[in-house]
């Protein structure tokens, strides 16, 4: 498995001149790009702490961690405030810097440069946002931060720390050859991070439909004195062969914190008791797709609670330790509504293991909505007014019907400007499995879900509009998308199968659903001709046509005879294996023995027992066998 978190030790494979998580970009593309800075670089200042993070206007910064703030009270000159910081970790060391919060107004700047390779800003892509990290294996870092006026307090927040880097991987092949043709090559997933800050967890790339005994184990350590604070970001499995498991501890045995058989998919993640966590995904049969899990995990302090992270937002703390007591409060950026949670959050509990109150809110775009309606129309957000370029969107739309239904969706027209994507999920945001996810133009298209909830989420990272060639009956410019809806009667059913005759069959459920399995066995007499065992598949099908039984030709039984005061039904001279006998006896006699016995199948075949006897209603019967005869003493009236 490719792992985004590293093991943060020499012999790590990974190393880039500048580490960006999710690929986020380190300057505002709308800006020009800042003048070069001086080649000379002021003095180096002592170590920061934590008890005084608001720097000058200029300086330079150093020591294993520390934070910067944005300068309050430092006046502007004639063309505003035009401040320049640098950061330097201990020798030896990259540098890892964590954008804790971020709100600049119109017309303020904060550019970055790795002042140790010489990388200038990036001038592609969105700008900075909260809760982005950046790492810098030279260890030496330039900031920028222009403003036409004064800062206001809280225009930003960053932390920094000192991180080892790790070496560069070796060369190798780049194709790989399965040796066995009996044995499947299968991908690896699964290790050990120790001293764990920050990173992804990924299921690894491939496999798919009918995969089987996937086993992956993932154990990780946060460093002395931190707990780990997991995050859902994909988690879609098979419900009936796979299975994912959180564990607080290093073994098996530790207490399980999280099961995908019992827990709903919790949307503030999972707090570690201790520093360690075991993860475990296994899946011990075939399933219609591959397992899909993303989890991000982030280090804090043992005594406080795991920081916030807001997406399209910000917030102000009154600790920045986070510590029991803590209030923060969230807001978002402008085109996006806080939702989801309360807008202020208090850090309950004492040591070591204290907790938000409540669950933390998101930024939801303006342009997404809740729709529960059985019939409807999604459309992309309308363009800025001429002239003006297009901001950055993310809108997602939930559809959510009544559980009796699935959703029929029918995609009209679909030409989407470069930069933009638009994805279908059949089911949550966060557990859903993709229908569809498209870019550019291409022809209508109709898609069904599996159960009541769709999920469309449109992305566009914002600029001067750009029109593609459009097929037959796509939207106007500004329509990137139109899409209907609409809810049809549930089948989660696979079609009825014709009956099987001489057979016996035993189902798994009492409806034919996903995963149904069906079981066949033939009656005695007859021999199964197919598969015994069917299956209900992801698309609805059965996994192989219905079996047969056919009859099997066996040497018939002989008559065994008829008893006497006594008579036989369907009397004949010759019965076939499975065909049964059945005997009755006059009146004033009773039966001694089975009523009814059958011809089992053999070479030869043979009765399941002797025929019954018809004794009178006073007769005692007391006999023996000796040599073949019967000897004894009858008593009674016949």
């Amino acid at each position: 498995m490719r792992k985004k978190g590293r093991k943060e030790e020499p012999g790590g494979c990974a190393h880039a001149r500048l580490y960006k998580l999710k690929g986020l970009p380190l300057t505002d593309p709308a800006a020009p790009s800042p003048p070069p800075p001086p080649p000379t670089e002021a003095p180096p200042a002592p170590p920061s702490t934590f008890g005084d993070p608001r720097a000058p206007c200029n300086v330079t910064l150093g020591g294993p961690e520390g934070w910067l703030e944005a300068p309050g009270g430092v006046p502007g000159g004639p063309g505003g405030l035009d401040c320049t910081y640098g950061i330097r970790a201990n020798p030896g060391f990259g540098l890892e810097l964590q954008v804790q919060q971020l709100n600049l107004t119109p017309g303020e700047l904060l550019t970055l440069q790795d002042s140790g390779s010489g990388v200038p800003p990036d001038s592609e892509g969105p700008p900075l946002v909260a809760g982005q990290v950046l790492r810098v294996p030279s260890g030496r870092l330039r900031l920028r931060f222009r403003s036409p006026r004064p800062a206001a307090p809280g225009a930003f927040r960053l932390r920094y720390r000192g991180f080892r880097p790790g070496c560069s991987c070796p060369p190798g092949p780049s194709p790989l050859r399965c040796l066995r043709r009996d044995r499947p090559c299968r991908a690896g997933c699964g290790g050990a991070v120790t001293n764990a800050t920050r990173g992804r967890l990924e299921t690894p790339e491939g496999g798919g439909r009918g995969l089987a005994n996937l086993s992956c184990h993932w154990l990780l350590e946060a460093p002395p004195g931190h707990r780990l604070h997991l995050t859902f970001e994909r988690l879609a499995l098979d419900e009936d062969a796979d299975r994912f498991s959180i564990r607080g501890g290093p073994d098996p045995r530790s207490p399980l914190l999280f099961d995908s058989d019992l827990d709903d998919v919790p949307r503030g993640g999972v707090l570690s008791p201790a520093r360690t966590l075991l993860l475990q995904l296994l899946s011990e049969g075939p399933r219609q797709g591959p397992p899909l899990l993303a989890l991000r995990y982030d280090a804090f302090p043992a005594g406080g609670c795991p920081p916030p992270r807001l997406p399209h937002g910000g917030f102000l703390s009154t600790d920045p330790r986070f510590s029991p007591g803590t209030l923060v409060t969230f807001s978002c950026r402008p085109g996006y509504a806080l939702g989801g949670g309360p807008p202020t959050l208090r850090c309950l509990g004492a040591p070591p293991l204290p907790r938000w109150n409540d669950t933390q809110p998101l930024c939801r775009a303006l342009c997404g909505a809740e729709l529960s309606e059985a019939v409807g129309v999604v459309k992309a957000p309308p363009p800025p007014p001429p002239g003006r370029p297009s901001p950055p969107q993310d809108c997602v739309w939930s559809i959510r019907l009544a559980e009796e239904k699935r959703v029929l969706v029918h995609v009209q027209s679909l030409a989407l400007r470069p930069n933009s994507s638009l994805t279908l999920l059949d089911g949550e945001e966060v557990t859903g499995r993709v229908l569809g996810e498209f870019g550019g133009a291409r022809p209508p298209l109709t898609l069904l879900s599996s159960g009541a909830t769709v999920t469309l989420r449109y992305r566009a990272q914002g600029g001067a509009p750009q029109n593609l060639p459009e097929p037959s009956g796509a939207p106007r410019d500004d329509e990137p998308f139109v899409i209907r809806y609409e809810g049809v009667p549930r089948n989660d059913t696979c079609p009825e199968l014709p009956g099987v005759p001489f057979s016996r069959l035993a189902a798994s459920r009492p409806l034919a659903l996903r995963g149904t399995v069906l079981t066949f066995q033939c009656r005695p007499g007859y021999r199964l001709r197919g598969p015994d065992l069917l299956t209900c598949q992801w698309d609805l099908s059965w996994s192989a046509p219905p079996p047969a039984c056919q009859r099997v030709k066996y040497e018939p039984c002989l008559n065994p005879g008829v008893p006497a005061n006594g008579y036989q039904t369907l009397y004949k001279h010759h019965y076939q294996a499975g065909e049964s006998l059945r005997f009755f006896c006059y009146e004033g006699y009773e039966l001694l023995g089975e009523v009814t016995i059958t011809c089992l199948p053999g070479h030869p075949s043979r009765w399941t027992s002797q025929p019954p006897l018809c004794k009178g209603r006073d007769l005692q019967v007391i006999f023996g066998i000796v040599s073949g005869a019967v000897v004894g003493r009858l008593d009674g009236l016949c």
